[in-house]
């Protein structure tokens, strides 16, 4: 928490005030959730998200004293977003990330700062540690295409002034492709007029959700849902 601060206020301290925070620092100890150990787990959920939680306290409490606005970029991962097998530990803190984001966005957003995260793909030192089977990056292996700097330039735009219209928002930014990803929101909702009954819930629960999974779908002769638009 100390460096944290004096991170901040060293910022403050050379130019006078503080525009854009991004918590982008990382590690891995990448096990299957079967073997791995305390240690493990507890040494990337504090890298990652009290990490970003450090800095953004500090960063936060000026941007609420001098209202003038700011912009929080916080990096979290498709291994989250879409549940890598051999990284739960990095999966829970990246979405925990994700939902500190969230929090944030509309925490922060009357003092005119913004919060957004990026789930990234490209070529690092950490993801070199990544069996190539289980790397979700760009759309070849190209070097020019997993190079940072393919997500750097876009969160230039969410730093500006001009991008200062986005908040609370989560974009995927691998190779050339920039994804919006959506919201979560309810899809389907089962409700009741009584505490629910076994029986009832059991008649009910398949009738209500197994439209909502394509397996389910195919295996009852029913068309699976649409693709998701690419623009």
């Amino acid at each position: 928490m100390d460096q944290a601060e004096d991170l901040v206020r060293q910022a403050l301290n050379e130019w006078g005030q503080l525009d854009v925070l991004v918590n982008v620092a990382g590690i891995l100890r990448d096990r299957m959730i079967f073997n791995m150990t305390g240690e493990e787990w507890d040494a990337v959920v504090r890298v990652h998200m009290r990490g970003t939680f450090a800095t953004t306290r500090f960063a936060s409490i000026h941007w609420r004293t001098a209202r003038q606005g700011g912009r929080l970029i916080n990096f979290t991962s498709g291994s989250g977003l879409f549940g890598a097998p051999g990284q739960p530990n990095y999966a829970a803190a990246k979405m925990g990330i994700w939902g500190f984001t969230l929090s944030c966005a509309r925490a922060l957003g009357r003092y005119g700062v913004t919060a957004n995260s990026i789930g990234p793909g490209a070529a690092t030192r950490m993801t070199d540690t990544v069996p190539q089977e289980r790397r979700r990056g760009g759309l070849s292996n190209e070097d020019m295409e997993r190079s940072p700097a393919n997500v750097a330039t876009p969160l230039v735009y969410l730093a500006s002034d001009e991008g200062k219209w986005v908040t609370g928002r989560c974009f995927g930014i691998s190779g050339y492709r920039i994804t919006l990803y959506s919201q979560i929101e309810s899809q389907i909702i089962l409700q009741g007029s009584k505490p629910w009954e076994v029986q009832e819930l059991f008649d009910r629960f398949e009738p209500t959700f197994a439209s909502a999974f394509p397996d389910r779908q195919r295996a009852a002769g029913q068309p699976a849902a649409p693709a998701p638009v690419q623009a």
